[in-house]
């Protein structure tokens, strides 16, 4: 049985008053108040999502994953959980679990824009990591997914280094980014 946060208000509420705090750097006494507010209220998914995000900025990525896999049980819909487990999976370098979650995110939300990002970063990182295998189509199949994702077309600066990602996979060579 699925139950949706008894009062929307209080949702509202905690994510007003731990907005500062966390912008201020005091992330542990934004946990010990996000545990506090789900003590409250189990079903607050926005606490959950949130409660994620700030252990897997501390590393606590296992514990992280635990509470969106309570958002979804709650809501199974939430864009927003997909995107920070996949974020959380794309720190420990585990691309494809987190490639799957963009996805996700994006089928729940098309117009999701920082899934997006998140998703071509992914896809980046993934190019990168099957090149500096030797493993050059799938890098440039990875980089080519990387590009026709919708929005990046309208940077140009993006788009070229997307090309030159490609063109370096499809003649077998890594790819290095210089610094202006």
């Amino acid at each position: 049985m699925r139950i949706e946060p008894v009062n929307s208000l209080s949702v509202t509420c905690v994510e007003l008053t731990l907005r500062p705090i966390f912008q201020q750097g005091r992330v542990e006494e934004g946990i010990h108040h996000l545990r506090a507010a789900l003590a409250l209220n189990p079903f607050n998914i926005m606490a959950h999502n949130n409660l994620g995000f700030a252990l897997a900025s501390q590393g606590k990525t296992g514990e992280a994953l635990g509470h969106y896999r309570e958002v979804l049980w709650i809501n199974p819909n939430c864009a927003l959980a997909h995107n920070n487990w996949g974020y959380a999976l794309a720190c420990q370098n585990k691309l494809d679990d987190a490639i799957g979650h963009y996805r996700q995110a994006l089928q729940l939300d098309p117009r999701y824009a920082m899934a997006r990002v998140n998703l071509r970063n992914a896809l980046l990182s993934r190019a990168t990591a099957y090149a500096t295998g030797g493993r050059f189509p799938e890098a440039a199949q990875s980089a080519r997914e990387a590009a026709g994702l919708s929005g990046v077309g309208q940077d140009k600066e993006l788009t070229e280094r997307i090309a030159k990602r490609i063109a370096a996979y499809e003649t077998r060579q890594s790819y290095h980014e210089r610094e202006p």
